[in-house]
């Protein structure tokens, strides 16, 4: 209905009210809510004006009112930017106005000494009590699942969407949403299908044996395909109406099929098909001389790499030179490019995938094993091809010279950080990894400079922590315990960095395509609401000014942190997080924010992300034939096609393990329910305790009228002082939008006191 009024609109082109609309449209009773919703839709974006009578009219280009959402500028004026980029700036303002209104606005003619400065006032606000029968309005979004509860984001707030109410949409999906109440919505229709496959479940209903989707209301279709008992689950794919089965999900145990089912809801392909499968098998282990020939060897020099210690696919390694105050570093990268054709299914399959998962113990690869774990990946003892960057460095970590060439390396060693964190603190470490020891520590130095420049640059700093889960042999968590990084990680986190940015910057200066990955600054409503949450929580917090240099909101955040434990600072990190824009991957460049740079394109990682494999084939390319071949112009399209789909996929498999993460952690905890457990005071604000259990969990214990808040502590109605870093004895009570709800009573004590917990 939408498209047919918007045409109307520009087809009748004079002034109409609804009563005439619903005559000519013939509209019944129950569709007058809809059309009312529409025409609201389509004046809140500026195609369609409602007068002080009651009238319709179409809003050409020309019209004499011009309409914008209202925003508010660091010097605290209110302004609106046309369709056409033109800012408008607010002279007189509404008292029933403000930011974020939709607005249409009469352009002033008077004339400025600044040229491109304009004023302008509001005529109409577009609000939703202006209709007569109508309370909500429409918005096209995509549904996103927490938890058990889908939810849409409308202006950076959730709106949830009853499971009655999700009509068939899955996961990823497009949907038109009606917005019911402030916080709750419920979908009208879906307007595009995020994937065609789907998990189905067989159950038994009304007698008869049906295929019901897992996570959606869709309909329930009948499938005849033998073999199967009620419980089990296929993939399958939705046709016109008709299901037609792809694949069973044949897992050992309920946990891990559970984590499939929500790899292929989020979107994502577990399995490979059989065309890619077959053209993998048919690369050959063996690198032909004409390759070594045009590449420079570098198997004798020093290399290892360093990953977590169950990687398997090694796509980066490293190695040092120290000669005369001044380091060489080489950034080792697999070149996968090599293997694979741009025209082949291998690429046209990674390209889909567009990235590798790790949901907690789970792996989906974005290349084949025989590629990802055997012929890319840089092996121990094993002689590779790669893309190496060279980097000659002075001791206060200036670049003096690089280079970007194809190489033959040999992995002497595959370290895992764990040992070599050992090494690195002075702790006792595995033997083989001593005759390494005085090259990791100067590596370990060269580290520190460059991190002593990323935050001397302004690199924004935030203290996150992953939950990792030891599970049984049915799959069941049985343990949880936080991935740290440690000094390792972050050393060859600066490497890569560094590699990333010294060819993202190459590839800018000489105008090759290219995806890079940028990060804005934070929006002026994001911080607003920043500092809102802080003060909501019980924090002293100062006004953000400048939020354009990254080194003054580096600072705040910083200053936030002094005195906290890590704990309190995995917290504090989390709320700051959400007040950052999320980086994008483009083919145009504009700067990280977040590293404050000016260039930034990643690169090390093309087992894993087809963005970084579509970067080393521009290179491969240019080093081999230049920037005006054929293959260059090709892969300059594909880059200017596929960027925005590779930030739609990576927010998929960020959203994916957040998902897992929950999951896992909410079935490990559901066993606690009940029970008394020993726990930690890490921290507290003005609404709760922050606690971290004995077996893991984080928790939080509301405080209710039974606390008294005396110099910083909290006294219960017993008399019991809790500080951080106590030990106490709480039960779990419930869980709840993904928080685990502890309390206390009477007959629960403190076990232990501390007084310097971090």
């Amino acid at each position: 209905m939408k498209l047919k009024l918007e045409s109307f609109f520009v087809l009748y082109n004079k002034k109409i009210k609804i009563k005439e609309i619903i005559k000519i449209f013939n509209l019944k009773n129950d569709e007058i809510e809809l059309l009312e919703k529409i025409l609201f839709e389509l004046e809140k974006e500026g195609k369609i004006y409602l007068d002080e009578y009651g009238y319709y009219m179409h809003v050409p280009k020309e019209f004499y009112l011009k309409c914008g959402i209202l925003k508010k500028s660091n010097s605290n004026k209110y302004y609106i930017t046309t369709q056409d980029g033109e800012r408008i700036t607010i002279v007189k303002l509404k008292k029933d106005v403000k930011e974020g209104d939709v607005v249409f606005v009469y352009k002033s003619t008077k004339k400025f000494k600044h040229p491109k400065y304009v004023e302008g006032e509001i005529v109409r606000i577009v609000k939703k009590e202006h209709y007569v029968n109508y309370c909500n309005y429409l918005v096209k979004s995509t549904l996103m699942k927490e938890g058990t509860q889908y939810y849409i984001k409308q202006n950076d707030k959730k709106i949830y969407i009853p499971f009655e109410y999700i009509n068939t949409a899955y996961i990823g999906d497009l949907v038109t949403v009606s917005i019911e109440t402030e916080n709750t919505g419920k979908v009208l229709e879906v307007v595009k299908r995020h994937s065609k496959k789907h998990v189905f479940e067989l159950i038994e209903k009304d007698g008869s044996l049906k295929w019901i989707p897992v996570g959606t209301s869709y309909k329930e279709f009948k499938l005849d395909i033998k073999g199967f008992k009620i419980g089990d689950r296929i993939i399958a794919e939705i046709n016109d109406d008709n299901l037609e089965f792809i694949k069973q999900i044949n897992t050992k145990n309920i946990i891990t099929n559970e984590i499939e089912s929500l790899i292929i809801d989020f979107g994502f392909d577990v399995y490979f098909n059989e065309k890619v499968i077959k053209e993998a098998e048919k690369l050959s282990n063996t690198i032909l001389k004409e390759k070594i020939d045009k590449r420079i060897d570098l198997t004798n020099l020093e290399t290892f790499t360093i990953d977590p210690i169950t990687a398997k696919d090694l796509d980066d390694a490293v190695s040092l030179e120290y000669d005369n105050n001044k380091y060489r570093l080489y950034v080792h990268i697999a070149d996968v490019s090599s293997y694979i054709d741009i025209n082949s299914y291998i690429f046209k399959e990674a390209l889909k995938r567009t990235t590798s998962l790790y949901p907690s113990n789970y792996v989906v690869p974005m290349l084949p094993e025989i590629l990802s774990n055997h012929l890319c990946s840089l092996n121990e003892g094993e002689v590779k091809l790669a893309k190496t960057c060279m980097l000659d460095i002075d001791k206060n970590g200036n670049i003096i010279d690089f280079q970007i060439f194809n190489s033959i390396i040999k992995n002497d060693k595959q370290m895992n950080y764990n040992a070599v964190n050992d090494i690195l603190l002075g702790r006792y470490s595995d033997s083989e990894y001593l005759k390494y020891a005085i090259k990791l520590l100067k590596m370990n130095e060269l580290s520190k400079i460059l991190q002593k420049i990323k935050l001397q640059r302004g690199s924004i700093y935030v203290e996150t922590s992953e939950p990792k889960f030891e599970v049984d042999e049915m799959g069941s968590p049985i343990l949880i315990s936080d991935y740290n990084k440690g000094e390792a990680e972050l050393m060859i986190e600066n490497f890569m960095v560094l590699a990333n940015e010294t060819i993202a910057s190459f590839a800018f200066n000489l105008d090759l395509p290219y995806v890079y990955r940028n990060h804005e600054k934070p929006t002026i409503s994001k911080t607003n609401k920043l500092e809102w949450d802080l003060s909501k929580k019980g924090y002293l917090v100062k006004k953000i000014s400048n939020i354009d240099n990254p080194r003054v909101f580096q600072k705040y955040i910083l200053t936030m942190f002094e005195g906290k434990n890590k704990e309190e600072i995995k917290y504090l990190s989390s709320i700051m997080l959400k007040s950052m824009c999320r980086a994008f991957y483009d083919s145009k460049n504009i700067g990280h924010y977040g590293l404050a740079l000016n260039c930034y394109g990643t690169f090390t990682s093309p087992i894993r992300k087809c963005s970084d494999l579509l970067n080393h084939m521009v290179i491969s390319e240019f080093l081999e034939n230049g920037i005006t071949s054929d293959k260059m112009e090709k892969l300059k399209k594909l880059i200017s096609e596929y960027s925005e789909y590779f930030t739609e996929k990576q927010t998929d498999a960020d959203n994916l393990e957040i998902e897992v993460n929950s999951y896992l952690l909410e079935k490990f905890a559901s066993n606690f329910i009940g029970k008394t457990i020993s726990a930690q005071v890490c921290f507290m604000t003005s609404e709760e305790i922050h606690i971290k259990t004995t077996n893991g969990i984080n928790g939080i214990i509301p405080i209710k009228n039974n606390f008294v808040i005396r110099n910083g502590i909290l006294i219960d109605k017993n008399n019991n002082v809790y500080k951080v870093g106590d030990i106490i004895e709480v039960t779990l009570e419930k869980i709840k939008n993904k928080k685990f709800v502890f309390e206390t009573n009477e007959n629960y004590k403190i076990l232990k006191k501390e007084r310097n917990y971090d």
